[in-house]
């Protein structure tokens, strides 16, 4: 159950749950998950690593538009990290489980405004842009990749896959986004330039 869904939509969500139940002969077992308290055994079912999106997806929609921001422009900022049951960020080994399988523990939470701020060198950041004139005139949309100097690989994994799924989810062709990768303290003047502010923000 999503952190700002209603009481009438957890009420129908339990309700369906039920449901699900007795479709199922009365033998599934029922639990209820709240979000960024995943457990392994329900992160598993993604593969690992789940991205969760503010707001509600538009009825009959199959893609989204980014958070507005002002002049015109729109962003969407994404928070990786590899957690635990207390959703502490660690370095983890992955876990064993599904037959010998390893598992992953990832979570993207997109953030309630695209704000340097929000940057942390335990994490990876993912920052969707459009509504932006590019120099080269080609791109309408940018993606910039921000490697936190104390991420662990499955972090950086995420984020790099990330990518693709955003240009699919924002309606953009691979064309017509610039993808750029910034690793923790190398940001480029665009980057700030973007979310319109002072590099001595995070000096």
């Amino acid at each position: 159950q999503g952190r700002d869904s209603s009481t009438n939509e957890k009420g129908a969500s339990a309700l369906l749950t039920i449901d699900v139940s007795k479709e199922a002969g009365g033998e599934a077992f029922q639990v209820r998950v709240l979000q960024q308290k995943e457990p392994m055994h329900f992160l598993s079912i993604f593969g690992g690593k789940i991205v969760i999106h503010r707001g509600k997806m538009p009825a009959g929609n199959t893609s989204v538009s980014p958070s507005p921001s002002s002049g015109g422009k729109k962003m969407t900022l994404f928070d990786i990290r590899y957690m635990r049951d207390d959703d502490e960020c660690i370095e983890l080994g992955e876990l064993q489980e599904n037959g010998g399988k390893l598992g992953k523990r990832l979570r993207a939470v997109e953030c309630a405004e695209a704000n340097i701020q929000y940057f942390n060198s335990n994490h990876c950041m993912v920052l969707f842009a459009s509504g932006i004139v590019s120099v080269t005139k080609k791109a309408t949309a940018f993606i910039f990749v921000w490697m936190g100097r104390y991420s662990t690989s499955q972090e950086q994994d995420m984020a790099r896959d990330m990518t693709e799924s955003l240009i699919k989810l924002y309606g953009k062709t691979k064309n017509s986004v610039e993808v750029t990768q910034v690793n923790d303290g190398k940001e480029p003047d665009d980057l700030f330039k973007i979310l319109n502010m002072n590099k001595s923000a995070i000096d």
